[in-house]
Order: C-alpha cells, then structure tokens, then sequence
C-alpha cells in the first residue's frame, strides 16, 4: 500500500515538472538592455595650457582629437578619459576638431563642454574678424549649441599698446636712420668744402673787391655744395696785404669779404647762412716780401660755423 503511495506521489510530481517545463517553452525570455548614454568630453585652453576630459566609446575617438590638437602645437596639460564601449557617437565630436584650428589662432581662452549633441562654447576671441567667423560656422551646425563669444578687450588693448611701441620704435629707428644719414651728407659735404678751400684759393687784384674769373668759379663750387646742403653756414674772412695803411687795409678786406658773399646771395644761398668779416692786413699766410707772397696773402678765407 505504502508502494502505491509513494509511485502516485512521483507520478504527479513528473506530470508537474513536465508540464512547467512545456511552459517555459511559448514563454519569451525578456532580454536585459542597458540605456546607451552619448559621448561626454570638455576641452579647454587658457593661459595655463590645454586640458581634456571625459568619456569616449573608443580609443580610436580619442586618438582623432589628440591628432588634430598636436597638429595645431596644443600640448594637453591634463588628460583625464575613460572609454565606455556602450556610449553613442556624438556630431558633437567632428564639430569640435572642425573648429579647434579657428579656436587655436583666433582665441586666447576657450573651453568646448560636449555632452552628445549639445554643446556648449565659451571662448574670447582675439578680433571681431574671428568672432564672426565662429558664429557663421556654428549657425550652419544642426547640433543644440550654447555659445558664449566676446571679444577678449584686455588681450586687444595690450596688442594696441604693443602695436604702438612698435610705430614708435619703427619712427624713431627711422628718425636716428635718416639723421645718420643726414651727419654723412654734411660730413662729406665739409670735406668737400675744405678740400675746394685747401686746393683753391678766391683771390682779388692788387687794391680791388673784385673778383677774378678763377674766384667766381671758385665761388660757383662753394655755392653748389651749401645749396645741397642747407644746414651749413659760413664765415667769409677778408684780408689785404701789407700794402696800405691798417684803415685802408680793414676797409678793403671788409669789401672783399662782402663780394664773396654777394656772389653766394646771388647763387640761390640765403644771407642769414653768410656773413662777412675784414681783417685788413692781418694773419699773413707768408711775409709780405715779395710780390707773390702779398698775392697769397690778398684771400678769403671760408670758416664753417660752430667748428
């Protein structure tokens, strides 16, 4: 009897096994998925350098921004990434490494915050000229974008002051050039006047102001280089030899003195360069023995101011 029992109670626990399992058969399974998450990063420049940070479904992802950062001379200060296979792929990622090179040279800070398909811009740029350009590329992105643009005034006005001392070293170098330039033309020109003076010498006729064809042609030469050279002034000293009496002589060294700078006048040379001076029959350049040594000494001599 007990036999009987215990095959009956086997028996319907069979019947209820196999009935659960024919169960289990038209159940579906329900599948466990997971929400895909986007792509979050932030990219950011200032002064300090270059940091990025954030999650990536690849490496290969990664490796593109590092690319186009390097390309451009931005060396990541910090670099804090993880990789999460299951994240989905953002545009969010191409609009930033489009925009980076115009970021790179036309800002001074910015920061690009990513999270899938917003993002959002904070930068300063260093001209209105790369503002606008920024603003026209992001109005042609579908992405939702928050951008914060201005013009960095602290960076444009230290550029301004820059810029000026520059102008004005630029003027001064120029200034000092050109009056290099001009103390070798007046230089030169003084030497040409010594030499026309050492070599020639204006010379007048016993008891005369007036002067000879040699002197006026002598005078033509002086008077070419003081045009070319209006910063030169001159003094024209008369003298005599001993031929006279002293108030003859000083009267006569005087009208020479004045012929000589009434021959320049009438070359184009203003009379305030020019002035005439008589010494008579003093400071022979030899002894007045002889009728050539008195020729000698009958002269004009020409002093450039200040030397």
């Amino acid at each position: 009897m007990k036999t009987i029992k215990l095959l009956l109670l086997l028996l319907i626990l069979l019947i209820i096994f196999c009935t659960w399992t024919n169960l289990n058969k038209f159940t579906p399974q329900k599948v466990i998925t997971h929400p895909q998450n986007p792509i979050v990063f932030t990219l950011e420049h200032n002064e300090k350098g270059t940091s990025l940070w954030g999650q990536f479904s690849s490496k290969s992802e990664l490796d593109t921004l590092l690319t186009t950062t390097k390309n451009l001379g931005l060396q990541l200060r910090d670099n804090n990434v993880t990789y999460e296979p299951h994240l989905k792929r953002s545009d969010s990622l191409k609009l930033t490494k489009e925009i980076i090179p115009l970021l790179a040279k036309g800002f001074t800070t910015w920061k690009i915050h990513a999270d899938g398909d917003q993002i959002q811009i904070i930068a300063k740029a260093k001209t209105q000229e790369t503002l606008n350009e920024l603003q026209d590329r992001l109005h042609k992105s579908t992405l939702k974008i928050d951008a914060q643009l201005s013009l960095d005034h602290a960076y444009i006005e230290k550029q301004q002051t820059l810029q000026e001392a520059k102008r004005k070293k630029a003027l001064e170098e120029a200034r000092q050039k050109a009056l290099a330039a001009q103390e070798e033309k007046l230089k030169k020109a003084k030497e040409a006047l010594r030499k026309i003076l050492q070599e020639e010498k204006i010379e007048f006729a016993t008891n005369s102001a007036q002067l000879t064809p040699k002197s006026q042609k002598i005078i033509e030469k002086i008077a070419k280089i003081l045009q070319e050279n209006p910063q030169i002034s001159i003094e024209i000293h008369g003298y005599t030899d001993s031929s006279g009496n002293d108030e003859y002589n000083l009267q006569l060294s005087k009208k020479r003195a004045q012929a000589v700078k009434e021959a320049l006048e009438r070359l184009g040379i203003d009379p305030n360069r020019l002035s005439a001076i008589g010494f008579g029959a003093t400071n022979p350049l030899v002894k007045n023995t002889t009728d050539n040594n008195k020729q000698r000494n009958r002269r004009v001599e020409i002093h450039i101011r200040g030397e």
